[in-house]
């Protein structure tokens, strides 16, 4: 039903209906062949039909008693005419007998069964990896919130010595978070990020390694 991946870069297919569409692209071919034929056919007997014409207004604007040239063409018109015929018949007959007749109902089980399995196989260990980066992101977050926690404490204790009494509005010591809009989409992950995530795009701030780009195919 499915091919497994081999490598990295290739994901589960459902192979059901590439069959189909490679069954349905040699019918095709079958079938326009047999058309072409037809065509062909048809086309050989408007030629004689014509020449047919011309040998007879030829015989009459000279003169001419050409009787075995008006023979040997009706004889050939007629030979194109049967195989026009047949041409014609036998492209009728291709189309309905390459009319590709699917059961869609057939066609739906497998598919359903090749998503349970693709589900297991290509999204289940993404999902998990998503987990555990989000795990892991909770905890370097809280993390760096109390790293932020520690510095303001010591910077107000700092305070507390240089400028006890508070005066000063301008907060000169400064902070350590992240300032810039740069330094924000670098680090943190935003709604702006989560809106690119989405729509497939690579968030600022965010450098893929060379053989991650893209995703795999």
């Amino acid at each position: 039903m499915a091919n497994k991946k081999t490598n990295q870069d290739q994901r589960m297919t459902f192979d059901r209906i590439r069959e189909i569409e490679e069954q349905r692209r040699k019918d095709l071919e079958k079938q326009s062949k047999l058309e072409e034929r037809s065509k062909e056919a048809a086309a050989k007997v408007e030629l004689f039909k014509k020449q047919y014409e011309e040998a007879l207004q030829r015989g009459v604007e000279n003169d001419e008693d050409n009787t075995d040239e008006l023979d040997r063409i009706d004889k050939e018109l007629e030979e194109a005419r049967k195989t026009a015929a047949r041409r014609a018949k036998e492209a009728d007959v291709a189309r309905k007998h390459y009319r590709t007749n699917i059961d869609k109902d057939e066609v739906k089980k497998e598919f359903t069964e090749w998503k349970s399995e693709f589900y297991e196989n290509e999204i289940m260990p993404e999902l998990e990896r998503i987990q555990d980066l989000k795990r892991q992101l909770t905890e370097a977050h809280l993390e760096y919130k109390d790293a932020i926690n520690d510095y303001e404490r010591e910077k107000s204790r700092v305070l507390s010595v240089i400028d006890p009494n508070g005066g000063r509005v301008f907060d000169f010591l400064g902070t350590v978070t992240p300032r810039t809009r740069q330094e924000v989409d670098k680090f943190f992950i935003t709604a702006q990020t989560l809106e690119d995530l989405e729509s497939g795009k690579i968030p600022n701030g965010v450098e893929l390694n060379k053989n991650d780009k893209g995703g795999r195919k």
